[in-house]
């Protein structure tokens, strides 16, 4: 989100060139030239340029002045803009000098620029017309844009710190408790297994298997001796009756043939 809102910040202060019409700049290029208003004959004109921005990047409209100061609003506040004084003269950053917090409107441009440049009325006159139609334009259309951006830059901002701090916060309690508890169960010196010999484990299990083992083979052996006893008796039953039936059948005949 930093990265938009420097992108925008830039923008809105002529950092960045946010147009792509021609002959826009080539205006905003004549504006940077004194040579261009040969006529200008005000004291100080020639050794002013008004570029867009002294912190262009990259350089796109030129400041013509060869080591030149570089002139802010912070510089030319006060009497300074009309007198050229102090550092408000060489590369005017006409965005941060005609800052609209502090020139109204175009009359009022128009007016500071007359004080500064008298008798440049082509030149006074074109800058002034440009700042309203350009500079001013921006602004209005940058100043609510970068407002939201910022708010949500900020909420942004606040969401991340919340990442970083309450709930990594948690999260690292929550594991720094897992790995202690985790520590009371493996750790070799105090932890619940400490000092257990795997090889008893091992024995256990073989003693359990075959002893499962001798219980099945047991159960199975004894199943089938009872189960081959009970198939005898049964079998000896069956006969005995047969033969009591058969002894009973030649009695009842014989009974019969002596009557």
């Amino acid at each position: 989100m930093s990265v938009v809102t420097t992108a925008l910040s830039n923008y809105q202060s002529g950092a960045l060139l946010d147009i792509t019409d021609l002959s826009s700049i080539v205006i905003l290029t004549e504006l940077s030239m004194p040579s261009y208003y040969s006529s200008c004959a005000a004291s100080g004109f020639s050794s002013d340029s008004w570029i867009p921005s002294d912190n262009q990047n990259p350089s796109y409209i030129a400041c013509q002045i060869v080591n030149g100061n570089s002139a802010s609003g912070s510089s030319c506040n006060g009497g300074n803009f009309a007198s050229s004084g102090g550092t408000c003269n060489g590369c005017m950053d006409t965005t941060s000098v005609l800052s609209t917090s502090t020139y109204a409107d175009q009359a009022a441009v128009l007016s500071a620029l007359n004080s500064r440049y008298s008798g440049c009325t082509t030149f006074n006159n074109d800058l002034s017309n440009v700042w309203n139609n350009y500079y001013l334009v921006k602004s209005n259309a940058f100043s609510p844009v970068s407002i939201r951006t910022n708010t949500a830059s900020a909420s942004l901002t606040a969401f991340a710190n919340s990442l970083t701090g309450t709930i990594n916060t948690t999260f690292t309690n929550a594991i720094s408790s897992l790995n202690s508890f985790a520590s009371s169960v493996t750790d070799p010196t105090y932890g619940l297994i400490a000092g257990l010999n795997c090889k008893v484990f091992g024995e256990d299990i073989q003693r359990a298997a075959s002893t499962l083992c001798i219980s099945l083979f047991n159960i199975a052996y004894f199943s089938r001796l009872v189960l081959g006893l009970a198939s005898f008796g049964i079998l000896f039953s069956m006969c005995c009756g047969v033969f009591t039936g058969v002894r009973y059948l030649k009695h009842s005949i014989r009974k019969l043939n002596s009557i």
